[in-house]
């Protein structure tokens, strides 16, 4: 059944690592008046940025950096190391990402394609049908690291800079017309002159929501929740074998259920195949669950008893890092 028979709406998050050269980034700067007079600068010394997500505040940041006279948001500022005192240069806001807006502005239907830079997620996409957004996940990397994750060779890694880039779209009023825009952004992304990396921790988002904007019933989200926690094995499946429970995006979602919660190690075992053959492997240990009785419990009657049903609710299952994303359950965009 089609989806617009329940007034779904689905939308589609690309995260991939743009890669660029100082050369590259420098002369995409200078082809804009208002970015002509910034200077790219590949080693910025020992730096940090000053304010950013949670998760990374403590990196160094590695990147390529800018020197100009202009202000920019707070989220870039650089300070030094040593003294804690901001420094001549700033790091990436969103600049680099015009590389990727242009391409997609060649393709018919993505010419108002826009660089997102509010706060939260975008909700309104009456202006533009795709907006692009700068991750901060890359602020940090150094050469070592660049190498050892296959970014690029040791003799690109001083001059090759990688920036965590998002496209989010509009939502579309059935599956069928997500499945035809990721045809469509996935060709466009094969363009040239537009080089990046999608590896195991890059993922496509599927945002599902209400066509007029209003949150989800909170009984279908029980329900749906309660469906998530039962058959989790099965559709975690889809997700690269090292990564199933433990990743952040990838956390499974019966975390907040276990009864023993050891930190999932493989344990050493040989692995006996159909045709009797040992050979050498592991196994994650065995995590003691809840009963379904006890789990229907918390999300059923306690979350109906609890006096703002939707934040009991999102407390409960509202941790963003798990596979499905509970943590936006609460919200109305159309307030």
């Amino acid at each position: 059944m089609a989806s617009s028979d329940y007034n779904v709406t689905f939308g589609l998050e690309y995260e991939l690592k743009l890669r660029v050269t100082a050369s590259q980034l420098q002369q995409e700067l200078q082809s804009d008046p208002t970015t002509k007079n910034i200077e790219v600068v590949t080693d910025a010394g020992q730096v940090r940025l000053s304010k950013v997500g949670p998760q990374y505040l403590q990196n160094d940041y590695l990147n390529f950096a800018f020197r100009d006279n202009v202000s920019h948001p707070q989220r870039t500022t650089l300070v030094s190391k040593v003294t804690g005192e901001q420094c001549e240069f700033r790091g990436y806001s969103t600049e680099a990402l015009r590389i990727v807006q242009k391409r997609l502005q060649a393709v018919s239907g993505y010419e108002a394609t826009a660089i997102y830079q509010g706060q939260g997620k975008q909700a309104d996409f009456s202006s533009a049908p795709l907006y692009l957004t700068h991750d901060a996940s890359l602020n940090g990397l150094n050469k070592a690291a660049k190498i050892a994750t296959g970014l690029c060779t040791s003799d690109q890694a001083d001059t090759t800079d990688f920036i965590g880039t998002e496209i989010v779209t509009a939502p579309r009023n059935s599956s069928q017309e997500a499945c035809d825009e990721a045809k469509k952004i996935s060709s466009a992304l094969r363009s040239d002159g537009l080089d990046y990396l999608i590896d195991d921790e890059c993922a496509m988002h599927i945002h599902v929501g209400n066509q007029d904007g209003t949150r989800f019933n909170i009984k279908t989200l029980q329900h749906l929740a309660y469906l998530v926690l039962v058959y989790e094995h099965e559709f975690a499946r889809m997700t690269v074998p090292r990564k199933r429970g433990s990743d952040f995006e990838t956390r499974s979602n019966r975390l907040d259920f276990a009864t023993e919660c050891p930190s999932p190690e493989p344990h050493h075992a040989y692995l006996c195949d159909q045709q009797g053959v040992n050979t050498e492997g592991s196994v994650e240990v065995v995590w003691n669950y809840q009963s379904l009785s006890e789990i229907r419990k918390a999300l059923f009657d306690d979350v109906d008893s609890a006096e703002d049903p939707y934040k009991a609710f999102v407390n409960l299952m509202g941790d963003k890092g798990h596979i499905v994303n509970f943590s936006y359950s609460a919200r109305d965009i159309t307030n």
